[in-house]
């Protein structure tokens, strides 16, 4: 206990640190872009510093020999916990824990046989797709997926939020108070925003993300199931995904109509969408949801974009090079091992970098939103110009919106006009997508 305390002060400090000398460069030197108010460079550099300092990054493999991963991940994850999840706790929304079994998604692990990146799912009627993947650790991840879900022993732990500002209304339409938080249409044409959370896989909660999803719910006017899929690197790839796919499964069996379901998603969130896109298209498992609404998505993995370089001393994001054993994309696919042909090759696969993949039609309707500033903003401009072109004849299919001078994930910030027009937007497009659903 003395010990967390004594780190919790030593956060506190170095925050005071960092904010006082973002605030002299602010006054000395003026904004670091031009719309910048004193506020938001002080919230920048102290969100930098403390991602960096919970999250310290090794240069290359050299350091796997004494790099504890355990141990660095979970600094980060205390720092959530006691920041993001207090700060979720005051959302003014209603929550409330919704239990998904995981029967509707089985892992097959005789099917990670062969090249390339291996899925084995099951939805329900048994559809699969295997692909293959010759890492032992995924192995036994799937065979013990597969022993718990056949028994019931596990389940996705979710929660359903709703906007104390739309609540009211809703209450009347559903059949008891408690129906309100229950994973079940309150009618037959009830849309439902399925959100997943960002944090890189490693970190990240339905908890911590609830002011963001409380102001989506008001906006659009419907009820968010935001999922708590597992996290790397004790769960890596494909667990978030299965999971994923074990709730949208779950939440069609309910009665939810697939065409008032919009797939939601922040960062590693919307990386997850797009991966479940995929998946969906390439099993047929289940019908596409009626829209895909991506904040700041993580596009591809196998590669350094020049925008990594260019924006990295404005974006909030820290985001280290594959030659880093701490690399995001590593902690979820092959994490502790050292970095290999194969595994860049493997990190290809759409799955792990949904950029690569099939965007032709059918492909839901598709609001993608991202800062001009943010590491990320050529990837995602990319996988915009690339859903467009594969669908000549539906070019509105995907919409690009970019918010000059705003970083990664600018949604959560308190305040900013930028964060209060793109919620407003993601409200209106989800509207948009589920009036006509049948």
């Amino acid at each position: 206990m003395l010990s967390l305390v004594c780190e919790a002060v030593a956060l506190v400090c170095r925050a005071a640190v960092v904010a006082v000398a973002a605030a002299i460069a602010y006054a000395w030197r003026g904004p670091r872009l031009p719309s910048w108010d004193l506020r938001l460079q002080v919230a920048r550099d102290v969100m930098h510093h403390m991602a960096g300092t919970h999250f310290q990054h090794a240069a290359d493999d050299r350091a796997l020999a004494t790099l504890d991963i355990p141990a660095t991940v979970a600094r980060m994850r205390r720092w959530h916990v006691n920041v993001g999840e207090r700060i979720g706790a005051t959302a003014p929304c209603l929550h409330g824990a919704v239990a998904v079994p995981v029967r509707g998604a089985v892992l097959d692990p005789d099917r990670l046989a062969g090249a390339g990146v291996g899925v084995g799912v099951g939805v329900g009627v048994g559809v699969g797709v295997g692909v293959g993947v010759a890492e032992p650790g995924l192995r036994a991840l799937c065979a013990a997926d597969a022993a718990d879900a056949a028994d019931g022993a596990r389940a996705v732990p979710c929660e359903m939020h709703v906007a104390t500002a739309i609540a009211g209304g809703l209450r009347a339409q559903a059949p008891g108070a408690a129906a309100l938080l229950e994973c079940r249409p309150l009618h037959a044409a009830e849309p439902l925003v399925l959100y997943l959370h960002g944090g890189g896989y490693v970190v990240g909660s339905a908890a911590a993300t609830r002011i963001l999803t409380a102001q989506i719910s008001a906006a659009a006017g419907a009820r968010v199931l935001t999922p708590d899929y597992r996290l790397a690197p004790e769960h890596p790839f494909p667990a978030a995904l299965v999971d994923a796919l074990a709730v949208y499964a779950h939440v069609l069996a309910q009665g939810f109509a697939p065409a008032r379901i919009v797939v939601a998603g922040d960062s590693a969130g919307a990386h997850l969408a797009l991966g479940l896109m995929h998946l969906l298209r390439t099993t047929a498992a289940a019908p596409l949801p009626g829209g895909l609404a991506l904040l700041s998505p993580l596009a591809d993995m196998s590669r350094v974009w020049p925008s990594h370089a260019r924006n990295r001393h404005v974006d909030f994001l820290s985001m280290p090079p594959l030659e880093s054993p701490t690399a995001f994309a590593r902690l979820l696919y092959a994490p502790g091992r050292p970095l290999t042909a194969r595994m860049r090759a493997d990190l290809r696969d759409p799955l792990l970098s949904p950029l690569n993949g099939s965007f032709a039609a059918p492909w839901p309707p598709t609001l993608i939103q991202a800062g001009a500033a943010e590491m990320l903003i050529d990837e995602i401009t990319e996988l915009h110009a690339r859903i467009r072109a594969q669908n000549p004849d539906a070019p509105d299919v995907a919409e690009l919106e970019v918010y000059t001078d705003m970083g990664h994930a600018f949604h959560v910030l308190p305040g900013r006009p930028e964060a209060a027009r793109a919620i407003a937007s993601i409200g209106d497009f989800v509207r948009r997508c589920t009036a006509s659903g049948d």
